[in-house]
């Protein structure tokens, strides 16, 4: 009873310092992950907080998502390669170019540019060019097709990679990173690649970019008591090639040769919206 009694004591100390170190673990435990710092992956951060800029994590957060790109693989210890730019495409633009490539997304067209039929042919250890060769080329999977052709580029740079993901996959990246604040919401890819609760306009492409639909979001129709467009973006639409479908409250194009929408028409649209957008709600 005696030896209870004393042990008492020492149990309420070490109950007491228990509960002290567990409140002081609790209280440095991981907190709910930070959106601001999440942006990014963290390897892509730590580059860019290492390199001669210097980023803070709010800096890193109000760059360009190419911005952000072109530091993180113009760094010293970052090795260009297609597959280290695929990555930092899929983890800075949410674009995972393999799995667009293993899918069958991307340009649908019946023939790459002259140069990347040339630089592939060259590639596959042809002399020339032939109808046979172009068949061929036009059944290897995109990623497949990008890494050919880079391989006939001694030393190539980002703006190659960024180039010919463009001209193999239709994917402007400097166009899509210059949407990240312009209030359109867009669909490409089989997947939302920009999409704000501030968005106005909806782009939204189907598959392999063959044909493409405009129309307002719920905000627009919110500010403006209109669910439809005005006659000044609608008219600049339609002179576009669009068709106002009154039924589903849209604007639709399709391409009339079954392959992907041409990227001048792409950035047509996106200039049109735009320059819509900045004059009537930005100021505001």
């Amino acid at each position: 009873m005696k030896r209870t009694k004393i042990l008492l004591p020492f149990l309420a100390i070490f109950l007491f310092v228990l509960m002290s170190l567990f409140k002081k673990f609790i209280n440095k435990a991981p907190q709910k992950p930070n959106e601001e710092h999440d942006k990014y992956p963290f390897y892509i951060r730590k580059v860019l907080k290492e390199s001669t800029n210097t980023f803070n994590d709010g800096e890193i957060n109000h760059l360009s998502k190419l911005d952000v790109l072109n530091v993180f693989l113009n760094d010293t210890n970052v090795k260009l390669t297609g597959t280290t730019f695929r990555k930092a495409v899929t983890d800075i633009f949410g674009l995972n170019l393999i799995e667009i490539s293993n899918d069958g997304e991307g340009a649908k067209l019946s023939i790459y540019a002259e140069e990347i039929m040339t630089g592939v042919t060259k590639a596959l250890d042809q002399k020339a060019r032939s109808f046979e060769t172009d068949q061929h080329i036009m059944t290897l999977k995109k990623a497949e097709v990008m890494d050919l052709y880079l391989s006939m580029i001694p030393n190539y740079s980002l703006e190659d990679l960024v180039r010919t993901v463009n001209l193999v996959y239709g994917i402007n990246l400097p166009g899509i990173s210059s949407l990240e604040h312009a209030r359109i919401s867009l669909y490409t890819k089989s997947q939302w690649l920009i999409k704000n609760d501030h968005d106005l306009v909806v782009i939204y492409t189907g598959k392999g970019d063959i044909d493409v639909r405009v129309y307002p979001t719920p905000l627009f129709t919110s500010i403006t008591g209109s669910s439809e467009f005005p006659d000044e973006l609608k008219n600049k639409l339609i002179s576009l090639g669009y068709q106002h479908n009154q039924v589903e409250n849209e604007f639709y194009y399709r391409s009339p040769n079954n392959e992907s929408v041409p990227n001048l028409f792409k950035e047509k649209t996106i200039k049109t919206i735009c320059a819509f957008i900045d004059r009537h709600f930005n100021h505001k």
